[in-house]
């Protein structure tokens, strides 16, 4: 049930729960107080609130007792308090308009989720939330909206089993690439534009399939570091060598 609904009250929130049973979608509310969350969260089918962009710790703390579907990808960001509390939510979430993960109780909540996951909008991650992230297999985890690669979060990252994307980072230090290298599974890195023969050299060691696809200038060194592995998949162009 969609409903169009711009603020909510604990009364109000009593009644939809009492009158609706299956989904309900109430993406109009920008504001949510408690109240309101903790009689929402008696409601036994999924519940859409994506047009909600802060969430307090006493609301995500409410929300944490609904059991079904919740869908919060309005969300930006949370507190360390909130992400804590929202972590203890029983059911699957969807947040996919998170720039920031921190938490590591939270991520290893997304990470218990079956299925793929994507979270393409996390720009920061620490390296705690990336640990946890990797912890459990499966068989897509997918951070494209990381823009940079500490060694950190790369030796965090590299514990994931199965395909890792990280198609929104451009450089690729030595060091990240040295842990990544021992990844098990499929490594796509396709928004690598340029690689020193170094990085090249230690990419090359990777056991599984690298993507490489946004490469545009490489040494003949580096070129053919990466050629000496067939499962490292280049572009289909001629390349531009490296300026010396």
């Amino acid at each position: 049930m969609k409903l169009q609904l711009s603020t909510l009250s604990e009364q109000q929130a009593h009644e939809l729960v009492a009158h609706h049973h299956d989904r309900l979608e109430l993406d109009g509310l920008t504001q949510l107080d408690p109240e309101a969350a903790k009689a929402l969260a008696t409601h036994g089918g999924a519940l859409s609130l994506d047009g909600l962009t802060t969430l307090s710790k006493e609301t995500a703390e409410a929300l944490a007792g609904h059991g079904n579907m919740l869908s919060l990808n309005g969300l930006f960001e949370l507190s360390d308090d909130a992400a804590e509390a929202l972590a203890k939510h029983r059911g699957p979430m969807l947040l996919f308009g998170l720039t920031r993960l921190t938490s590591r109780s939270l991520a290893a909540r997304l990470a218990s989720l079956p299925g793929r996951l994507a979270l393409d909008s996390v720009n920061t991650v620490s390296p705690a939330a990336a640990q946890a992230l990797a912890r459990h297999p499966r068989e897509l985890l997918s951070l494209n909206g990381l823009k940079t690669l500490s060694a950190e979060v790369a030796e965090a990252l590299a514990d994931c089993k199965g395909s890792l994307w990280l198609d929104g980072v451009s450089e690729i230090s030595p060091d990240a690439a040295s842990v990544l290298a021992r990844h098990e599974g499929s490594l796509s890195l396709d928004g690598v534009t340029s690689l020193s023969t170094e990085v090249a050299q230690i990419l090359a060691k990777h056991q599984g399939p690298v993507y490489l696809d946004g490469l545009e200038t490489l040494s003949d060194e580096a070129m053919k570091a990466l050629r000496a592995n067939p499962n490292i998949k280049l572009p289909d162009m001629d390349y531009r060598p490296e300026s010396i």
